[in-house]
C-alpha cells in the first residue's frame, strides 16, 4: 500500500516514512492492508490458472511427466504464467487503484467503475 500510494503521490509526500505516516494518520493501521480482498481475487483464481496451464503442458510435452526434462519444464512455466496473467490482470488493476486510493472501499466496486 505504502509503495503504491508513493507512486501516485508525485509533488506531495515522496519518501516511504512521509507516505508511512500518512496511510497511518488518514486510516489508521489497518489502511496497510487495504486492498488485501483484491489481492486474494487475483491471486487465487491467477495460481488456479497458472498450476492448471503448467500441468496440461507439461503432462503434453514430457513423456514422464513425473520427471519432466528442462525444455517441458521450462515451456509449461511459460505457459502457466501465460495462464496466470491472462486471468489476474484485469484483477491487478483493480487492486492498484484500491491501494492508490482511487477506488471504493470494496474491490467489487472499484471492479464495476474500471
Amino acid at each position: 500500500v505504502v509503495s503504491t500510494q508513493s507512486t501516485w503521490a508525485r509533488g506531495t509526500s515522496s519518501s516511504f516514512g512521509e507516505v508511512f505516516r500518512q496511510v497511518l494518520t488518514e486510516g489508521g493501521p489497518l489502511a496497510l492492508y487495504r486492498g488485501a480482498g483484491a489481492t486474494l481475487a487475483r491471486d487465487v483464481p491467477g495460481s488456479m490458472a497458472w498450476f492448471g496451464a503448467y500441468e496440461i503442458v507439461k503432462n503434453t510435452l514430457s513423456e514422464d511427466p513425473s520427471k519432466p526434462g528442462l525444455v517441458p519444464a521450462l515451456v509449461a512455466g511459460g505457459c502457466g504464467g501465460l495462464g496466470m496473467w491472462t486471468v489476474a490482470l484485469p484483477m491487478d488493476c483493480v487492486k492498484t487503484k484500491i491501494q492508490a486510493g482511487q477506488g471504493s472501499a470494496s474491490w467489487l466496486g472499484t471492479a464495476r467503475s474500471v
